[in-house]
Formats: C-alpha cells, structure tokens, sequence
C-alpha cells in the first residue's frame, strides 16, 4: 500500500499547495527565533512545555574579541 509520504508525486503536490497556501496568507507557519545561545536552553524547556508550536531557531552570535 502506497501512501503520500511515499508517493514522490503526491509529496510534489503536497509541497506545491502548501507554499502555495503560505504565500497566499490562508495557512501560517510559525517560526520563533532566540538570539544567542544562552536562551536556547529556556527555549527547549518551552518547547517541550508546549509554549511555542512550529520552528524554534536558536541564532548563534559571533564572540568579539575583548
């Protein structure tokens, strides 16, 4: 039995509809973005408490030299 995920076909169309949809504005796609790495792990603790849903991105910062 063949399913969508495993059809390469339907996942193209899959694909297809939902950028589609995002760029339309009909669907979101949360995205939550942490500058530096000393909040990440607050963030994860977050995550798994259910308090951001979608894509959480830890952004690293450059160290400066003192």
């Amino acid at each position: 039995m063949t399913v969508g995920a495993d059809d390469p076909e339907a996942r193209s169309e899959w694909l297809q509809r939902f950028g589609d949809r995002l760029r339309r504005g009909d669907v979101s796609f949360p995205c939550m973005r942490i500058t530096g790495t000393h909040y990440a792990p607050d963030a994860l603790v977050q995550v798994m408490e259910g308090l951001h849903l979608g894509t959480v991105v830890a952004e690293l910062q450059e160290e400066r030299p003192d």
